[in-house]
């Protein structure tokens, strides 16, 4: 059994006038709570509910987040970006701690999506100056890393990566915990540092296979199967994983690999393995939206086509590749797309 789906109902109910209670601070006159519709992929619902009105709100956070995590999941990107932008409003009324992770919470949800970058910056810039001086809540660090990375600020996105995964691995959170290394490795990559790259993913693999469930694996093996293509050419693994991931329809991070493979296929003189790749990784970005993979799709493709002397495809990946540079893709993304040779 398998979570399919996770919806969040915020609802409020004004209270008539007469059925009102005053206090000395006021009158109550409505009633706010949340409830959580969970689906599971045999058929099974629950639901639950969380009472906003009675200072149940790390309880209505959760489930926002749990729905915002699903929905990330399954490549639904705008419900995401959404759910954790409520859950994020819902703890402005908290204080403290709560406030903090639902900011920390929310800032790396929209830094993994790629969207609304500066708001996201700012939410870790207010988290920051609230937790002060005491130990930062441990996806803090996690979400400033992951918007370094994608500054292309990668020296600076290691050092955060470094912290985010000891204090993950404290506070006993897996999946933080793997997102941590997951980024470490893609900076490396990023840099072209293949060996330290696929030195991280001995970690990375160990925690996929205890996660079992989900893309965490298979992505991590995929991230090996990269390293390995670049420093040795070989593709054995590289192949198993990557039809796994579309065993279980993880498009953001089949995308990810694809690309990247088609680079070192390209670099490597395998023209034709390349071009199915990053066809392969086009088609997943566009449909999730995932512009920064898109834009080095069409990199390639445009590397590809003027290898190849034709005029017309290069003509249409290069239109492409301004387009998507004027849509304000993630910087990281912008740079990896020149050093392929495609960007204007």
């Amino acid at each position: 059994m398998k979570i399919a789906d996770v919806t969040a109902y915020p609802l409020s109910f004004a209270i008539p006038e007469k059925f009102q209670v005053r206090l000395g601070i006021g009158a109550a006159v409505k009633r706010d709570c949340v409830l959580v519709r969970v689906a599971t992929d045999d058929g099974l619902v629950g639901w639950g509910e969380a009472i906003l009105g009675h200072g149940e709100l790390a309880h209505a956070r959760l489930g926002y987040h749990l729905s915002s995590t699903v929905r990330w999941a399954h490549g639904h990107w705008a419900g995401a970006q959404a759910e954790t932008l409520q859950a994020e409003m819902i703890t402005r009324g908290a204080g403290g701690v709560e406030h903090v992770v639902g900011m920390a919470e929310t800032a790396k949800c929209l830094a993994m999506l790629e969207r609304d970058l500066n708001q996201a910056d700012a939410l870790v810039m207010e988290a920051r100056a609230l937790s002060g001086s005491s130990l930062p809540y441990h996806t803090l660090p996690l979400a400033e890393g992951i918007l370094r990375y994608n500054e292309n600020r990668m020296d600076e996105a290691a050092a955060l990566l470094r912290e985010a995964r000891t204090l993950c691995k404290s506070a006993g959170d897996h999946l933080s915990e793997y997102q941590s290394i997951e980024y470490q490795v893609m900076a490396d990559i990023e840099l072209g540092e293949f060996s330290s790259a696929r030195e991280k993913t001995v970690p990375l693999i160990a925690l996929g296979e205890r996660m079992r469930e989900g893309s965490e694996g298979p992505f991590a093996l995929a991230l090996e199967g990269v390293c390995t293509l670049a420093l040795t050419g070989e593709n054995a693994g590289l192949e198993a994983a990557a039809a796994q991931l579309r065993e279980v329809d993880a498009k953001h991070r089949l995308a990810y690999v694809q690309n990247r493979a088609a680079e070192e296929d390209l670099a490597q003189g395998r023209k034709e393995s390349a071009q199915l790749r990053a066809e392969e990784a086009l088609g997943c970005a566009e449909a999730l939206d995932r512009k920064s993979e898109m834009l080095i799709a069409h990199s390639v493709l445009h590397a590809i086509a003027e290898q190849s002397a034709d005029p017309g495809a290069a003509a249409a990946h290069e239109a492409a590749i301004e387009s998507l540079s004027q849509a304000a893709p993630a910087p990281w993304a912008l740079n990896r797309a020149a050093g392929s040779g495609g960007a204007p």
